[in-house]
């Protein structure tokens, strides 16, 4: 069951991630998914994930290689994002 404050949050993120031109529609997705991990573990900080399960279920590949930096990198700007809100 998702808690109406952190579907909030996520509502103002996406909206904000709208605007914002340098964000692409694999950060969308990875947000997504990493979000919905958390409502599935009950909202607690920090979760268990794996490079796997995130990529498959927010369909991403890793042609370049570079996902960890994608996700540390949305992460920062969702942070960033938040505490202006």
């Amino acid at each position: 069951m998702i808690i109406s404050k952190e579907l909030n949050v996520y509502c103002d993120i996406i909206k904000r991630m709208g605007t914002d031109k340098r964000v692409l529609a694999t950060h969308v997705s990875l947000f997504t998914s990493l979000f919905i991990f958390w409502q599935r573990d009950g909202f607690v900080s920090p979760f268990a994930i794996t490079r796997k399960t995130v990529m498959a279920f927010s369909n991403i590949t890793s042609a370049s290689g570079n996902w960890m930096s994608m996700a540390t990198s949305v992460i920062s700007h969702l942070f960033t994002l938040q505490k202006a809100a």
